[in-house]
């Protein structure tokens, strides 16, 4: 179902307008890093397909929320000549932790199946998933400066 994706994308118009209008980057990224933390955890208790879309339509409205702002930040963080880098090894780095979340998801499931009742398998990855969103809001808070230093 493409329904998440689809909104997620929409928002990132809405978001992307009003962080130019509000001058303001910082807001906008933890809030939607913090959706992710925040809602990932209740996919644990979630029993039918219509408790997990009414979870992940949520979760992908705050990935869309911090998405344009996010770029923007990156774009205003430095110069003109390193913007290739500076998006290169921002998705190299999403594509390696997707790879790396990946790998480390199978090898705790491999465990998990091996140690207790197979109903709550999935389950408790959804909320060791959990991590990696908390870290992100942490950095984005602690962590990242956001400057005036706008590029339009």
């Amino acid at each position: 179902m493409r329904a998440p994706q689809t909104l997620s994308s929409l928002v990132k118009v809405v978001s992307g307008l009003y962080s130019d209008r509000l001058g303001k980057r910082k807001p906008f990224v933890v809030l939607g890093y913090l959706s992710t933390a925040v809602l990932k955890p209740h996919l644990y208790f979630a029993q039918t397909p219509i408790q997990v879309l009414g979870i992940r339509i949520p979760e992908r409205v705050g990935k869309g929320f911090r998405g344009a702002p996010r770029d923007a930040l990156i774009a205003e963080s430095v110069d003109k000549k390193d913007l290739g880098k500076a998006f290169g090894f921002h998705r190299a780095s999403d594509t390696a932790g997707a790879v790396v979340g990946s790998f480390l998801g199978f090898v705790f499931l491999s465990i998990i199946t091996s140690t207790i009742d197979h109903s709550y398998t999935y389950r408790i990855i959804f909320v060791i998933s959990t991590i990696p969103a908390a870290i992100s809001v942490i950095i984005a808070q602690f962590f990242v400066n956001e400057t005036k230093n706008y590029i339009y």
